[in-house]
This record gives structure tokens, sequence and C-alpha cells, in this order.
């Protein structure tokens, strides 16, 4: 993700990952942070190219999963959190299997 903004000095850049650092009026700080902190635990890294002016570039690289082999009769599922803030459990064929 990339925009045109502002940009951040040094400064900034080495902080905007910590726990409740804002540049926001009524922002919380927690956004970046906890965005690192999933992408840490998927095994992946979250890039930062920014410069004062030039705006600011963001990269996540998430590395692939590994092939998984089930036994005949055995079934996974993911939880997924989408955007009205309710946790589904899905199976592979999409289908909504419960609430959380």
């Amino acid at each position: 993700m990339a925009d045109t903004g502002r940009g951040m000095t040094a400064d900034e850049a080495g902080r905007i990952f910590t726990d409740f650092y804002t540049t926001k009026e009524h922002g919380t700080g927690l956004g970046l942070s906890i965005v690192r902190r999933l992408v840490m635990d998927l095994d992946g890294m979250v890039g930062l190219e920014s410069a004062p002016g030039k705006g600011t570039r963001f990269t996540i690289d998430i590395p692939a999963a590994p092939a998984v082999l089930l036994e005949p009769g055995q079934t996974r599922s993911v939880t997924l959190v989408p955007y009205d803030g309710r946790r589904r459990v899905y199976g592979f064929n999409g289908k909504v299997n419960g609430e959380l």
C-alpha cells in the first residue's frame, strides 16, 4: 500500500510500530502495532519506505502455507473475522459452520 502524503521522518518511521504511538489527534496508536504482530505471527514481515514530502509505502510479505495432507474423513476449518465484527468458523467448502 502506498500514498503520496506527507511521508515520515526517520524518527517517526522508527516509532510507528510501537504500541500507543500516534501522530493523529484522535488516534489510538494501535493499528500498525496490531498489523505487525499479526503478520509476524504468520512468519511474515512488514516493510516500510518513507521520505518527508514524498509519501509512504508499506509492503507485507507472508510466506505461503505448507500443504497439509488430511486423512480420509478428516476436516479442517479456518477462523475469519469479517468486517461486521462477527467471528465465524468457515469450512473449506465456504459454508459457515458456526459462530464463536
